[in-house]
C-alpha cells in the first residue's frame, strides 16, 4: 500500500511536469530497465539505446501516463512493448532470448573438512544442474520464458507481470504454474 501511495504522489509530480521527479524515477529504473532490455537484444549497447528512447518519449508524454499498478511495471512494459518491436523490424533471433541469466561464477564455499576433490565434483555438479536448467527453460515457449524472467530474475509480483504484459493476475498465475509443470517434465532430477 505505501508504495502504492508513493507512486501515487510521483506520478501526480509527473504529470505537473516536475522534471526532478523524472530524474528520480530515471535513476531508480534505468540500470534494472537495461539489464531486462540486455537479456533480449543484441548487446548492452541496443538495451541501452532502447531504454533511453523510451525515457526520451515519457519525458515527451508526462502528463499522459497510465499507470494501472506501479511505475515499475509501467516502466517494464514500456520496455518490452520497445523491446519486441526493436527484435520485429531487426528480425534478429538470438540465443540470448532462450536462456535466463545462470550465473556461472556461483561455487560451493569450502568447508575445511572438505578435500579439493570433492569440492571440484560438488562444483561441476552445480553447474551441469545449472545448465540443465537453463537447458529446460530454453525449451519453453517465449511467453513461458518471459513470465519465468520477470517473477525470478525481476522479481516482480503477479500483478507487476500483468500489466507489464497486459494481461490478468490469474493469467500470470496460470502461465507460471504451465512453465513450472513444464520444466518439471523436461528435466525432473532438477526441479522437484
Amino acid at each position: 500500500m505505501r508504495a502504492e501511495s508513493s507512486d501515487q504522489s510521483l506520478l501526480a509530480r509527473l504529470r505537473a511536469h516536475d522534471t526532478a521527479a523524472f530524474e528520480d524515477v530515471f535513476r531508480a529504473y534505468y540500470a534494472e530497465l537495461v539489464r531486462f532490455a540486455n537479456q533480449y537484444v543484441e548487446g548492452r549497447d541496443d538495451a541501452e539505446e532502447l531504454v533511453a528512447a523510451m525515457f526520451a518519449y515519457l519525458y515527451d508524454t508526462l502528463g499522459r501516463w497510465e499507470v494501472r499498478t506501479t511505475i515499475r511495471a509501467y516502466l517494464f512494459g514500456s520496455v518490452r512493448y520497445r523491446v519486441f518491436n526493436h527484435l520485429r523490424t531487426t528480425r534478429r533471433e538470438r540465443r540470448r532470448h532462450d536462456l535466463l541469466f545462470v550465473d556461472e561464477q556461483e561455487s560451493v564455499i569450502p568447508s575445511p573438512s572438505v578435500n579439493p576433490e570433492e569440492l571440484m565434483m560438488a562444483e561441476e555438479d552445480q553447474r551441469q544442474r545449472l545448465h540443465a536448467v537453463a537447458r529446460a527453460i530454453a525449451h519453453l515457449p517465449p511467453r513461458a520464458r518471459l513470465v519465468l524472467s520477470l517473477r525470478w530474475t525481476n522479481q516482480m509480483s503477479f500483478d507487476e507481470i500483468a500489466d507489464v504484459l497486459d494481461i490478468s493476475p490469474a493469467a500470470v498465475q496460470m502461465q507460471l504454474s504451465r512453465a513450472m509443470r513444464a520444466l518439471r517434465e523436461i528435466a525432473p532430477e532438477y526441479l522437484r
